[in-house]
């Protein structure tokens, strides 16, 4: 199904399709919270994370990159070069998802044994591993569809299809009173990937009209690398901080801190998803150097979010305990932690896409730089804080690298703006 429309259309649709895949994962770690505890929702959160934090060394930003290269050549009408472009990408991604997944079920042991100090998480790494190489795939799928059009298909498949299968065979278990254990979860979440992969990849086969593709260079895996690396450098920073958590506090306070992060991802799909749907226009303009282009876009983005979200982060924030009074008694604890969280994401919201503006104008070095120094100001703070606070104390940390990312990416875009009109 192909869409037409402008920017906000393509927004508000994006949005709806993501918000549905956040409620979907809502209602899966509830359902193993409720069934299991808090310690398995622990278990399940560090083995999806790792593998999808290890996904992003194989998707190398090829998605993004993806968007940026075809975007012109679809609307040019060159579909079948956009294709070859796709297809050499896929051959990348197949072959270093492949590497990557072995090397992470062989390292699960000592990653379990000796950095989480959780030999129960191995069984959790090992199921999750297939992630690693099935995501990088449905991303650069669905970064194809989306650059053609079709909004639709390419973000119901982004999690929504995924995460409600997974939601809705556990929720059948529960309902039916069926024999299960904590690795059902996992198990059902990668089926559920595997399912969507497949569709995503026969979507983009069906656009294949038959002719011989044109020879196209090889990826420029640096550049995407480039592209990438501040999302795995805050993807890993997050990470570590699951680790640190797990490791000085408790694999239960795991689970309830990604639980909280879950709730106040709720505010950042908007954030996500309206990033997404403004990239190709972004890239647009950006490749036409119209800097008034690129701001009336972002502050197209800022307005719509913060209508959209501010009002809801007001209602979570009051909320929170008996939020996370659902998930059952041990979960309040993260009351505070999620408040914090709310916060940030609402800084994330009210700032805009600005990252990713500057990656459409080709500074990828300028924002991994950024990225590399609120990470480690986050991760530090962190580390100081969740001693004598506990999970606030990691919250605190989150927040402080949301602050310090968006605070620089701001100023950093408005200098390369005046730079750009400077030389027209």
């Amino acid at each position: 199904m192909r869409i037409g429309g402008g920017l906000h259309w393509d927004m508000l649709l994006g949005l709806g399709l993501r918000a549905a895949g956040a409620l979907a994962s809502f209602v899966l770690v509830w359902l193993v919270a409720r069934m299991f505890g808090a310690d398995a929702v622990g278990l399940y959160q560090l083995g999806v994370t790792t593998a999808t934090t290890v996904s992003m060394f194989v998707s190398l930003g090829l998605d993004i990159l993806l968007v940026r290269e075809v975007g012109p050549l679809l609307s040019g009408g060159q579909a079948d070069r956009a294709m070859a472009i796709y297809r050499a990408m896929q051959k990348l991604v197949l072959r270093a998802g492949v590497a990557m997944l072995v090397l992470l079920v062989l390292l699960a042991p000592l990653l379990s044994d000796r950095v989480l100090d959780q030999p129960e998480a191995l069984a959790f790494l090992q199921l999750s591993a297939p992630i690693v190489l099935l995501l990088p795939l449905l991303k650069l799928a669905n970064a194809f569809l989306r650059s053609r059009g079709d909004v639709v298909l390419s973000q119901s498949l982004e999690g929504v299809f995924y995460s409600g299968l997974a939601a809705l065979g556990l929720g059948l278990v529960w309902f039916f009173g069926a024999d299960s254990g904590p690795l059902l979860p996992p198990a059902l979440y990668v089926g559920g990937l595997l399912l969507a992969t497949g569709v995503g990849l026969y979507a983009v086969h069906r656009m294949v009209t038959g002719d011989p593709l044109p020879a196209v260079e090889r990826p420029d895996t640096m550049r995407g690398a480039a592209i990438i690396a501040p999302q795995i450098i805050q993807m890993l920073g997050d990470w570590l901080l699951l680790v640190i958590v797990t490791a000085w506090l408790s694999v239960a306070d795991t689970g309830i801190y990604r639980t909280a992060f879950q709730i106040a991802l709720l505010l950042g799909i908007v954030y996500a998803s309206f990033g997404l749907m403004a990239s190709p226009h972004l890239a647009k303009a950006a490749a036409g150097e119209d800097r008034g282009e690129i701001f009336r876009i972002l502050r197209s983005v800022r307005l719509l979010g913060l209508a959209l979200c501010l009002p809801a982060a007001i209602g979570i924030a009051l909320l929170a305990d008996p939020l996370l009074g659902l998930f059952g008694e041990t979960f309040v604890s993260g009351a505070l932690a999620l408040q914090l969280l709310l916060l940030g994401q609402l800084v994330n919201v009210g700032f805009g896409p600005v990252g990713g503006a500057l990656v459409m104008m080709k500074r990828e070095g300028l924002v991994a730089g950024i990225e590399v120094v609120a990470t480690l100001a986050g991760m530090g703070l962190a580390a100081a804080l969740i001693a004598p606070y506990g999970l606030a104390g990691a919250a605190a940390g989150a927040l402080a690298a949301v602050l310090i990312r968006n605070l620089a990416q701001f100023i950093a875009l408005h200098w390369v703006a005046r730079r750009m009109a400077l030389s027209q």
